[in-house]
């Protein structure tokens, strides 16, 4: 049932990580519909082969939920109102940083 209530949104994306070391594996799958009493959540399509811990512990699927909600939120600075939160992103070479679809709140200063 906690999945259900977690994931259950219809139109929510999830995504099953690769069952081998070919990332091109992965499964994406949308939520239809969920039975939060049940904890029946029926997808777009049927998920083919999974792996679990009991079968390969170093191939084991995980379950990742595309669809949910990101938002970072800073404190108010009690002593100065145009001061926000900071975000820092370390620099990595030869690998592009993308942050897309979040949304960020009182961060940043004036």
């Amino acid at each position: 049932p906690d999945a259900a209530r977690c994931w259950g949104t219809p139109g929510d994306e999830l995504v099953l990580t690769s069952h081998t070391r070919n990332n091109k594996d992965r499964q994406l799958v949308t939520v239809e519909s969920a039975d939060i009493s049940s904890g029946v959540i029926t997808l777009s399509k049927n998920i083919g082969r999974t792996t679990s811990v009991a079968d390969n512990a170093n191939y084991a699927v995980e379950v990742a939920h595309l669809s949910r909600r990101v938002v970072f939120t800073a404190d108010d600075d009690r002593y100065d109102d145009l001061i926000g939160g900071h975000f820092m992103v370390w620099q990595t070479p030869n690998v592009t940083q993308r942050l897309e679809g979040v949304e960020i709140v009182n961060f940043g200063q004036q």
